[in-house]
């Protein structure tokens, strides 16, 4: 059986700043988390600004558990 749902693209903020990735236009708030897995895909994957920021350590990725990890913190 073939899985056609795109592997998970899901990227946080790790900073208490705000963090704006200007070639992709997207606007990471404080310790913000966006899942990029349904964007464009060619826009985010040739992204220099998004590359450069996971380089630094501005914004890391996380896998599909961590981020339900934090959204379960949020709710308590």
């Amino acid at each position: 059986m073939e899985n056609n749902e795109p592997e998970s693209f899901i990227i946080q903020n790790v900073t208490l700043s705000p963090h704006y990735v200007s070639d992709i236009r997207l606007q990471f708030d404080p310790l913000a988390v966006i899942d990029l897995t349904w964007e464009e895909s060619k826009a985010v994957k040739a992204s220099k600004d998004l590359r450069n920021s996971l380089r630094t350590g501005v914004l890391r990725k996380i896998t599909q558990e961590q981020w339900e990890r934090i959204l379960e913190k949020q709710t308590l």
